[in-house]
């Protein structure tokens, strides 16, 4: 698992991602996407977690490499990247 902060474009459909794009490659969602609420893994956080929403999924890229991640709501309209798990 590699945790991070990272601003990413997420695509979605009735507000259930579909795409991601991550280090300039583009990501299919090739499962089914879970909803994360509550506290959510927050790397660079030193005072107590804050209350967030987001998704957990699997994105395949054209290569058929496979990663799970791990998005939030950021600030406006931006999707941040909270963690790749190979």
């Amino acid at each position: 698992m590699r945790t991070m902060t990272e601003t990413v474009c997420v695509w979605t459909e009735e507000r259930v991602p579909v795409r991601l794009v991550w280090q300039g490659e583009r990501f299919t969602v090739s499962d089914t996407p879970t909803p994360l609420r509550g506290y959510i893994l927050v790397p660079e956080l030193t005072h107590p977690l804050k209350p967030q929403w987001g998704w957990r999924f699997q994105g395949t890229n054209d290569r058929s490499e496979s990663f799970v991640f791990d998005v939030r709501i950021g600030g406006g309209p931006a999707w941040e990247l909270v963690a790749v798990y190979d």
